[in-house]
């Protein structure tokens, strides 16, 4: 991962660490709980894809013979060209529509700093 990469990856986990601070002090349990559920349900979503690809690769690499290491590395970056390149930014597009939606309406609240009222209303 670039220099730039880890920063960004860095600071979105502060800012969501700022966010679930910030609900867990305002919001009642229950509220909190379903908030919590909706931002890990959309981690699990955004990653789940990235961990089946490194454990297809890893299994290719142990089941498929060394005699056929050229198969084995075309395969591998057929895989990332498939991989990288059109699905995984196409599965985070619908992951913004399909997965955690009370953690977008949440965080888009958050960031225009929106009164108490409008964000009990998220839970409603």
């Amino acid at each position: 991962m670039g220099k730039f990469s880890r920063l960004g990856a860095i600071n979105n986990k502060i800012e969501n660490n700022n966010k679930l601070c910030f609900a867990k002090e305002n919001l009642s349990v229950e509220q909190f709980d379903k908030l919590y559920k909706s931002y890990r349900q959309l981690f699990w979503f955004q990653i789940a894809p990235v961990i089946v690809f490194i454990v297809i690769i890893i299994f290719m690499l142990i089941f498929i013979p060394s005699d056929y290491s050229n198969l084995k590395s075309g395969i591998i970056l057929l895989g990332i060209a498939f991989f990288v390149v059109p699905f995984f930014p196409i599965w985070l597009i619908i992951s913004q529509f399909t997965a955690g939606k009370l953690w977008h309406k949440y965080s888009k609240w958050y960031k225009r700093e929106g009164s108490m009222n409008e964000l009990y209303e998220l839970f409603k």
